[in-house]
């Protein structure tokens, strides 16, 4: 078997560096990896023909079917990026357990908790379920601050001490992308999957979640321009979620002297520059929490347990009504809003694995060496064809990509070549995956061996593979 690690990427600001580090950690084993579009990763390793594969645990997102000759020259590894946050243990079993979970090689989960749950559905998960936290975790430890701190500084010089607003309401607030509402969309899913519409109950839920998140999209709207109209002495900056339609806030908060609307760079640069997240049902809450700075959750809401994500919300001090919000932003002022870091890191630790100890990308590559070392017999390999031979339609296909990329960041000219609607569509779902460049993953691994001195970077080669899909190799010749 290859010794070479792929890492499909759904979404960019959330994904990308938490790859990248467990990418670096392999390298350090003596892996390659590869990291890009869900598509292309998939096809690459197809051609390759064998390692290492994560992502979601799925058997239609892996190289071949599990009954596929060809799969056993793969280690499949299951990792679901938003098992940390659910709605529900019902939930969390749903998106995690199906009859085929048993057969990847091996499971990864944040943490004990979401374990001893998907154990109590799925005994079979024994011998393959691992709790090892995740690598954006790693991420957020005060070792790894120095790969974010100067976008941080840089953001703090241009926009002064700010609150940082991320919100999580695309059930209220969906981006162009999504032709058909959740419920629209669930009733489709359910029907092909299992030849029936929803129960009336599950149905119910979802009209009520689409409730829910509508609402609090309203209240956190009202929350904003309340904010803006404070005299808070700071800068209100949000940050809305992937999924959402951006347009809107942008359209609202447009000429809004102290409210900016910006989504770009991965937020941990936003937080670690904020003086305050404020948040409901988001991971941003956990990840500020873990940064060992102050967090709001904001809801006024009395049932939004219902529909919301349990753990972000424990995270933290609670204001469930503006008076409570502007009380702690004056304790914010005084430098009286402390964190809750210590007082709660024994009870993260039962979900994120990672909080203390062993970071994820070395408990996770101790586990898949140990997985690749006993399905290869501890035979490993080099392929010296990196790459397939691209046909000129191929090429031809990544330039208008690249032009089109362009465009797409272009107002003006998105709505001039495809009309509002079909340019707010195109530009929400660049959203999600605004693409992937050398220049990043290159500038990721120098900081890292930089401050290891491993000297890793010196002999570090990054390859296309195609638009938005790279080979990352150590001294590797090239065919």
């Amino acid at each position: 078997m290859q010794k070479i690690l792929y890492m499909p990427v759904e979404t960019v600001v959330r994904d990308l560096d938490g790859n990248l580090l467990l990418g670096y950690e392999a390298m350090k084993r003596g892996y390659d990896f590869v990291v890009g579009t869900i598509e292309t990763v998939k096809e690459y390793a197809q051609f390759r023909g064998s390692g290492a594969y994560l992502f979601k645990h799925w058997e239609h997102n892996f190289p071949f079917p599990l009954d596929h000759p060809a799969r056993e020259n793969y280690c499949y590894i299951g990792f679901h990026p938003e098992g940390l946050v659910y709605v529900g243990d019902e939930f969390m079993k749903k998106m995690n357990v199906n009859g085929k979970s048993e057969r990847l090689d091996l499971k990864f989960v944040y943490g004990d908790e979401q374990k001893e749950l998907l154990l109590g559905v799925n005994p079979k998960l024994k011998g393959n379920l691992h709790a090892v936290g995740h690598p954006r975790f790693d991420l957020l430890r005060p070792e790894h601050h120095h790969l974010y701190q100067d976008e941080a500084d840089r953001i703090r010089k241009r926009y002064g001490k700010y609150i940082l607003v991320n919100t999580n309401f695309s059930l209220g607030n969906p981006a162009k992308y999504y032709d058909k509402g959740l419920v629209e969309r669930k009733e489709e899913d359910h029907q092909n999957k299992y030849g029936r519409p929803l129960d009336p109950e599950l149905r119910e839920f979802y009209e009520n979640s689409v409730n829910h998140f509508t609402r609090m999209f309203e209240e956190y709207f009202e929350m904003i321009k309340h904010l803006g109209r404070s005299n808070t002495g700071f800068t209100i900056v949000v940050r809305p979620h992937p999924s959402e339609d951006h347009g809107i806030y942008h359209s609202e908060f447009k000429g809004t002297d102290n409210v900016e609307v910006i989504h770009k760079g991965n937020v941990i640069n936003w937080i670690l520059g904020a003086e305050t997240v404020i948040q409901t049902g988001c991971t941003t809450g956990i990840e500020t929490w873990a940064t060992q700075k102050p967090a709001i959750r904001y809801n006024p809401v009395e049932d939004a347990e219902k529909y919301e994500s349990k753990l972000p919300n424990e995270f933290g001090i609670h204001a469930g009504s503006l008076d409570e919000l502007d009380h702690l932003i004056n304790l914010l002022k005084e430098g009286k809003l402390k964190s809750s870091f210590e007082s709660q890191r024994n009870y993260a630790k039962h979900y994120i694995e990672s909080i203390d100890g062993p970071e994820s990308v070395v408990r996770m590559m101790d586990l898949i060496e140990e997985a690749v070392k006993n399905q290869s017999g501890g035979e490993f390999s080099k392929s010296t064809n990196i790459r397939k031979k691209r046909p000129f339609s191929e090429v031809k296909e990544e330039i208008r990509k690249r032009i089109l990329r362009k465009v797409r960041t272009t107002d003006w000219l998105m709505k001039w070549r495809h009309g509002e609607k079909v340019a707010s569509e195109k530009a929400s779902a660049y959203q999600k995956f605004s693409g992937i460049s050398k220049s990043h993953i290159q500038r990721f691994i120098k900081k890292m061996s930089e401050k290891n001195g491993d000297g890793i970077y010196s002999g570090v080669k990054v390859t296309k593979v195609n638009q938005d899909t790279w080979l990352v190799q150590q001294n590797q010749v090239s065919g």
